[in-house]
């Protein structure tokens, strides 16, 4: 009886091919960064949706539900990506659009507020919020995981807890630094227009 034919390895993404200490530190700055827009955009977000909903405990608490839903999405999706194209040129890309939508978020408050507006102080905070920071907070929220999955190709998949620890612990740090510069700086400074296209600059730079 003949034996059936071996089944063909499954394509292997091929590591990283610059240097693992440079590709490792733009990993984490990348991380650090997009942690810390995440947290500049909530905040802010907050003080561009007070003057037509109030700074009340449903505006803060549609904003937290839809970013940390958004941050699930991305989750997902960023593995999904980075397992079909094991590249770096994907982080670009996510970085960018997310930017974009960053940057066009006071535009689009403007023209749709008024749409919003009367859907009382429960529906318009989280229809807004949906509407503004649903697309960003995904895109943000699959960096962390496909920069999981570049770090790892980085040493040729040895220490997968390790790079995971380590992707997770400077995106933490990130939105630490994000929230006490937003809180304590930034919209003491600047804008809410200002910060939100300068959010959207640092992640397309």
């Amino acid at each position: 009886m003949a034996k059936p034919a071996p089944r063909a390895a499954k394509p292997q993404p091929e590591p990283l091919a610059a240097p693992h200490r440079f590709v490792r530190m733009l990993l984490g700055l990348i991380c650090f960064t997009s942690g810390a827009a995440i947290m500049v955009i909530e905040i802010s977000a907050n003080r561009l949706l007070a003057p037509t909903f109030g700074n009340s405990l449903y505006t803060w608490t549609a904003l937290i539900g839809v970013i940390l839903i958004a941050f699930s999405v991305g989750g997902y999706l960023g593995g999904a990506l980075a397992d079909r194209m094991p590249r770096m040129d994907l982080l670009g890309r996510l970085l960018a659009g997310a930017a974009v939508l960053t940057m066009l978020i006071p535009a689009l408050n403007s023209m749709m507020m008024d749409s919003f507006a009367g859907s009382g102080l429960i529906a318009g905070p989280v229809m807004i919020s949906l509407f503004l920071f649903a697309l960003p907070g995904v895109l943000l929220g699959a960096v962390s995981p496909a920069a999981m999955r570049f770090y790892s190709l980085s040493g040729h998949d040895e220490h997968v807890g390790r790079s995971a620890g380590i992707i997770s612990m400077l995106g933490s740090l990130g939105s630490f630094f994000g929230t006490f510069l937003s809180g304590f700086v930034l919209l003491s400074a600047f804008g809410v227009k200002a910060i939100f296209i300068g959010a959207g600059l640092v992640l397309l730079a």
